[in-house]
């Protein structure tokens, strides 16, 4: 167990993290439960927060014996007909994932979306609001971009069913603009298959394939672009949209989950319906034919989400919430 202790403005808080974290690893993991539960009970804290309901973050805070907050972190349970799980470890995240919600003190969903599916669910007897993603600082210290912008189209996050990267893929080789080039930054078990139709198609030269890019880097890779590409089949709040607008970067996006909640379709983003290679061909084509268009919406995204999810005003955001779920815990005692 690794932990830290600092103190604030007379509270203190407690950072408790344990690795290994994941399933690969359920001999360590048990055990490891009752060593996080162990040293709670030592500390007696007021309250306890976890980070999502799919990882042993969220389930040691709900399996502590403490009331605890829920950061929800997504929703598996919009996620399981993409996920490459067994049939059994669907069905026990996703009954996991609806008990730790429901024995939840107070539950911070991420935007409306998250909001409805929380409340969607009739056990749910704590406080639920609305907390928006924090940007890290390397996305807010980025200089203003210029009008004159690479022509690069970049691709975040898991190569994978869910997160379709083969439609922004074929969707690229639809624009067919010579000086263009897509990029993609992350693994994944589709990345075999995506390099096999870049070389025979012939574009290996316009198509670059990074990787895992640590998160800050990403901030100099994707500023003063020309756009992020999604295509994701469902995605609760993917924190890369708001890191590229936080840039200057607009975005284009499938219509799905939470992600019209967090951008501004024709403003700062361009929604595509999931799987329609001509429409997200025809954005991505539209953004590198029009450098003003492109840089307009990406500086009204950047104002908007720098304003909207600054670091100090989302702390502040979480410790208010933190003091309500404490002093509603003080008043029924």
């Amino acid at each position: 167990v690794n932990y830290a202790k600092i103190v604030k403005n007379n509270v203190t808080f407690h950072f408790l993290r344990r690795e290994p974290y994941n399933f690969a690893h359920l001999y360590f993991y048990f055990p490891g439960i009752l060593r996080i539960r162990d040293l709670i009970r030592q500390i007696n804290p007021d309250i306890v927060i976890g980070f999502g309901t799919d990882e042993p973050y969220g389930w040691e805070a709900a399996y502590c014996g403490k009331p605890y907050i829920i950061y929800t972190q997504g929703i598996i349970n919009t996620l399981v007909p993409w996920l490459n799980w067994s049939p059994a470890r669907k069905r026990l995240i996703q009954l996991m994932e609806k008990k730790i919600i429901a024995g939840a003190a107070g539950i911070i969903a991420e935007n409306e979306f998250v909001q409805k599916w929380i409340l969607s669910n009739p056990a749910v007897n704590g406080v639920v609001t609305v907390i928006p993603n924090c940007l890290q600082d390397f996305f807010v210290n980025t200089p203003t971009p210029s009008e004159k912008r690479k022509k690069e189209i970049w691709c975040i996050g898991e190569l994978s069913k869910l997160k379709d990267p083969e439609t922004i893929l074929r969707s690229f080789i639809n624009v067919q603009i010579p000086d263009a080039s897509l990029h993609f930054a992350g693994k994944g078990p589709l990345e075999k298959k995506l390099k096999k139709i870049v070389m025979t198609t012939g574009i290996a030269d316009k198509c670059i394939f990074h990787g895992f890019i640590p998160q800050e880097k990403l901030a100099d890779c994707i500023y003063n672009t020309t756009a992020l590409v999604l295509a994701s089949h469902m995605d609760s709040s993917p924190n890369s949209i708001i890191e590229s607008l936080a840039v200057g970067t607009p975005v284009i996006a499938t219509d799905v989950g939470g992600i019209p909640f967090i951008v501004q379709d024709g403003t700062d983003a361009i929604l595509v319906p999931p799987g329609n290679y001509e429409k997200m061909a025809s954005a991505m084509r539209n953004l590198l034919l029009h450098p003003d268009l492109t840089h307009r919406m990406g500086m009204a995204g950047r104002q908007r989400v720098l304003a909207k999810h600054s670091p100090s005003k989302i702390a502040q955001m979480h410790l208010d919430f933190y003091q309500t779920i404490v002093d509603k815990k003080n008043n029924s005692k």
